[in-house]
Formats: C-alpha cells, sequence, structure tokens
C-alpha cells in the first residue's frame, strides 16, 4: 500500500465570492473549474447537481460527493471498487476583499498493485489540479500570470485518449481539436518525436543491463523473469537479450529520424512497423492479463504499466510516422495553454 498526501495551492487575486461561484460548475454544463478544453476525454461527471451523495468522477477516477459547503469547500470520497481509498477536494479561504487561496488536498492510499503507476498517477493529477487553478484565475481576473505547462509525455497519453475516444465513438470526431489552429495530432508530432524515441532508449538501454547481469526489478533471474517475461517463466538467455536490445534501439532511431523531419519511405514504413507492433502487444496482452487472471506480479505489471505504455508508445509512433501535412509543418506548433490573456 502506497500513502499518497498531495496539495496544491493557489492564491488568486479575486473575492472569494466570485471564484466561489466558479467552484460550484465543477461537473455541470457550464463546468468553469475544469480544463474540458485539455482533458477532453476526462470531464468531471456527476449523476445529480452538485451535492452530498452526488455519485461520479473523471475517466477511470470514480468518486463521490461527501462533503459540500457552496462557494467553499467540496469533498470527495473515492469509489470502493477503484485502486484508491480516502479523499481529495477543494477548498476556498478569503484573504481580504479582493484576494483568495483555493487549496486541493488529496489524502489516499492506493492497492498494491497500482504501486508501479503512483508515479505517472501522481503526474497526471498534478497537471489536472493546476489547469483547474488555472481556469479560476482566468475566469475570476481575465487574466493568467503562470499558464500550466504539461509534461511531454502526458500530452501523448492525452492526445491518446482522445483518439480512442473518437474511435470507439464515445467522442465527436470534432473533439480534441483546436478550433483556432491544428489539430491536436498534428501538434503532437513533435512532442511525440521526442518523448517515444527516448523511451524506447530507456527501454532498450535497460536491457542492455539485464544482458550484463542487471537483476532489477527482482534481485535474482527467477524474481526479475516473474516480473518482466511471466508467472513461471525463465530469464532468457543473454543473446536473445541482446537482441531485444538492439531492435528496441533500431526502433528508437527510425522514430527519432523521422521525428526529426527526415521524410523518406522506408522510415516511414518502418515507424508505422513500430507503431503496429506496440499497440498490437499491448492490446492484446490487456485481455490475455484479464481473462488469466491478476494473481501473478507479471499480471499485474503489465496490466498496469506495461501493456499501456506500449499502446501509448505505439500510438506516438503513429502520430510520428503520418508526420504533419505539407502545408501545416511550418505552421506546427504545440501549446498545451488555455485561452485567454496571460499577464
Amino acid at each position: 500500500m502506497t500513502i499518497i498526501n498531495n496539495v496544491h495551492v493557489r492564491e488568486i487575486a479575486a473575492p472569494a465570492a466570485v471564484v466561489g461561484q466558479i467552484l460550484d460548475t465543477l461537473g455541470s454544463a457550464d463546468d468553469r473549474l475544469w480544463a474540458t478544453d485539455i482533458w477532453v476525454a476526462e470531464p468531471v461527471v456527476f449523476d445529480r447537481p452538485l451535492g452530498v451523495g452526488a455519485d461520479g468522477g473523471h475517466g477511470s477516477i470514480g468518486y463521490s460527493v461527501a462533503e459540500y459547503e457552496p462557494g467553499r469547500r467540496i469533498v470527495f470520497a473515492f469509489a470502493p471498487a477503484g485502486g484508491l481509498s480516502g479523499i481529495h477536494g477543494f477548498e476556498l479561504e478569503a484573504l481580504g476583499p479582493d484576494r483568495c487561496r483555493l487549496t486541493h488536498v488529496l489524502e489516499a492510499a492506493t492497492r498494491r498493485w497500482m504501486r508501479p503507476i503512483v508515479p505517472i498517477l501522481i503526474g497526471w493529477h498534478d497537471a489536472m489540479v493546476e489547469t483547474a487553478f488555472d481556469r479560476a484565475e482566468l475566469e475570476a481576473t481575465g487574466s493568467l500570470k503562470r499558464r500550466t505547462r504539461i509534461p511531454g509525455w502526458l500530452r501523448i497519453v492525452n492526445e491518446t485518449e482522445i483518439a480512442l475516444g473518437r474511435a470507439l465513438g464515445k467522442l465527436p470526431p470534432a473533439a480534441g481539436r483546436d478550433t483556432g489552429g491544428l489539430p491536436l495530432g498534428y501538434r503532437m508530432f513533435r512532442p511525440a518525436g521526442v518523448v517515444v524515441p527516448s523511451a524506447l532508449g530507456a527501454i532498450a538501454a535497460m536491457h542492455v543491463a539485464w544482458a550484463l547481469g542487471w537483476r532489477w526489478p527482482g534481485g535474482t533471474d527467477r524474481a526479475l523473469a516473474e516480473r518482466v517475461v511471466g508467472a513461471g517463466a525463465e530469464l532468457p538467455a543473454g543473446p536473445v537479450v541482446w537482441v531485444v536490445a538492439a531492435l528496441l534501439g533500431a526502433a528508437a532511431t527510425v522514430v527519432a529520424a523521422v521525428g526529426a523531419g527526415r521524410r523518406e519511405r522506408f522510415l516511414r514504413a518502418a515507424t508505422w512497423s513500430v507503431a503496429g507492433i506496440l499497440i498490437a502487444r499491448g492490446a492484446l496482452y490487456i485481455p490475455v492479463d484479464l481473462i488469466g487472471g491478476l494473481d501473478s506480479i507479471f499480471a499485474q505489471l503489465d496490466l498496469a504499466l506495461y501493456s499501456p505504455l506500449c499502446v501509448a508508445l505505439g500510438l506516438g509512433a503513429a502520430i510520428v510516422a503520418r508526420g504533419p501535412r505539407p502545408s501545416q509543418e511550418r505552421s506546427l506548433r504545440w501549446s498545451a495553454e488555455p485561452h485567454g490573456q496571460v499577464a
């Protein structure tokens, strides 16, 4: 079990009553707090108007309203069926007639199987809370002192969620597009061209370390095999691990080349192959893990980390392989900034 204590604070140059009105729109059709233009696939939704007992959440994170003081405080309790137990919520405090403090507190414990993805969840959570603070500040004051910067890896994950939502019909075709510029897929080209080969290179380096005798995680051949190969499996021979490391290194190289602007047909074809292999690997293993049960360490790690990472990297590689259209290359920019004036 991992204990999480996470606090975010933002002072806003506006009366508490004004920010309180914004806070009270959370989860409504006129939500002025949650950054729904960024987290398109993960809006906050409840089964009834905001109040004690309202049940819902965002994305796969379920929670219900445990305490509610309109214009001042909302406390959520995580759904028992999820991997989190505890509370999180917003609190507003007046600091004067024209200034207030908005705080978000997360106090939770995670189940053991979630331990490997806690750093990812915290990074995701931090970005979501800070962009909510951005919205509150922008709505209340009309300007923003400092916009929240979203990490490159999270931009790719967010774009992946949006793409999957559109593909499955859960989001309209225009969802996740910047109406003032390029589609998000094209804006993702540059960050994907850096993040995907960097991640593949890091995984290749880990395989090299294993081939040289490093035995983390686990400490022994058997423990490592149980975590990265499968329950009851043996660790592959050194030459096999070297071959896997070389293939991963080659994949990182071709994706990096296309991401840097190389447009040769064979490089793009190789990048599409990398994308297909990674997506297939992740998509096929998820149902296998669920059908076979989650009793083994490998199944837990695979469902929580390995398979989602493969799918995310595969979709990132597909974004790189597709690339920007010639007419869009001059205008290609990435910005996860909220709309509005920045002071």
